[in-house]
């Protein structure tokens, strides 16, 4: 009896801690903009990152998906905890604004940890007006359990005036 309680306390030791490994509880918050309008260029919007992990689950992919009229043009990322530095590869692909561990590693968000990403895009003039959301998602380096990928949405709106370029022939219009 002793020697089986000996080997299920061990078990409990290797065992257990691989189930408590997840992304369950991180999360993305918008922080600015909440507004934007049709035919905006230059926007960025800034979102906070956080792997809530409570083991060794790190994130190796952010990924942030626009509305379809708009167009993503930069990325760039802050951190400034304690934690070795990140290192993401940001891609562009359309209205999809990837950030992908950079150095291959086991991933770049530790748990416990987050930071800021910058998003820059330009808005379609043709978008229609209302309430619309950014679709986020972490994708994990899959250490222990699942969930090793969590998504979600934040939500903005698109006002209702779209902005025109003016040049100096349609100021001459105007007089």
């Amino acid at each position: 009896m002793k020697k089986l309680l000996t080997t299920v306390a061990l078990l409990a030791l290797f065992v257990a801690p691989s189930f408590a490994q997840s992304l369950g509880g991180s999360y993305v918050n918008l922080v600015s903009p909440t507004t934007v309008d049709p035919g905006d260029t230059g926007v960025v919007f800034q979102f906070y990152v956080w792997n809530a992990s409570t083991d060794a689950e790190w994130v190796t992919d952010v990924v942030f998906t626009f509305p379809s009229c708009f167009t993503v043009t930069a990325g760039s990322y802050t951190y400034t905890g304690s934690n070795p530095a990140w290192t993401f590869t940001f891609t562009p692909s359309g209205y999809i604004a990837n950030f992908n561990d950079g150095d291959a590693g086991y991933g770049e968000i530790y748990g416990g940890d987050g930071g800021t990403f910058f998003v820059t895009v330009n808005v379609g003039v043709g978008c229609p007006p209302g309430p619309a959301t950014v679709h986020w998602s972490l994708t994990g380096d899959d250490w222990g359990s699942p969930p090793h990928f969590v998504e979600g949405d934040v939500e903005f709106t698109i006002g209702g005036t779209a902005t025109e370029v003016s040049t100096w022939s349609s100021v001459k219009a105007l007089y």
